[in-house]
């Protein structure tokens, strides 16, 4: 017999524990396109090479009308699609409360969080609603930054160009082919992973701007 609490759906599965709500065309996220949200985490189509690799962490922050929800997320699988350098992503919120997981299923069912959670879900106090109190049309799942800007030695306001400088200059120190100590490898994927998530989110912006213009 299963533990407590696991339910099997008709085909033996065990079923989700949070449902899954579709995000297509709903949820913008630099990591790609959002296919699904939960409460207990999300999917993301990547047109190429995924930033996050199983076992790595991201903070994400859920923007929506009602204000900010901060989470942390780690992907947990990366699967190919039939699409060419195609992938999908799936993140799982960790560490979070009952009452965040309650607030982030609402952001996923509804879009948004009802007027009655709002004060509770609002980190930084404010709203991105309307004057008449309408919420925002789509969620922005923003991607906390400041982690992989710190391993390459960077500054907030980092161009693309002194991302790539300060990952050539680093990887230089720690490369397996020049350096054998024990944990210059660590260093060395954490390199190429703060890299990889600065290139990504950069060209996302560059793209955006340029639609916007």
């Amino acid at each position: 017999m299963g533990k407590a609490g696991d339910k099997k759906g008709k085909a033996g599965k065990a079923e989700r524990r949070h449902e899954r709500h579709s995000a297509k065309g709903k949820v913008k996220c630099p990591l790609g396109d959002v296919l699904d949200v939960s409460a207990g985490g999300m999917r993301v189509a990547c047109s190429g090479k995924p930033a996050l690799q199983p076992g790595t962490a991201a903070a994400i922050k859920l923007r929506t009308a009602a204000g900010v929800e901060s989470v942390n997320a780690r992907c947990c699988w990366v699967r190919k699609t039939g699409w060419i350098k195609g992938h999908e992503i799936g993140l799982k919120f960790i560490g979070i409360t009952e009452q965040q997981a309650v607030r982030i299923g609402k952001i996923a069912k509804f879009g948004f969080l009802p007027e009655d959670d709002r004060d509770a879900g609002t980190s930084d106090g404010q709203s991105n609603g309307d004057s008449n109190g309408k919420p925002a049309p789509k969620i922005t799942a923003e991607l906390d930054l400041s982690p992989y800007l710190k391993t390459l030695e960077l500054p907030d306001d980092a161009t693309p160009e002194q991302v790539r400088d300060a990952h050539r200059r680093l990887v230089r120190t720690c490369h397996p082919d020049v350096c054998d100590k024990p944990e210059s490898q660590e260093r060395f994927v954490e390199l190429q992973q703060a890299y990889d998530m600065l290139r990504t989110h950069l060209r996302q912006r560059k793209d955006d701007e340029a639609k916007a213009a």
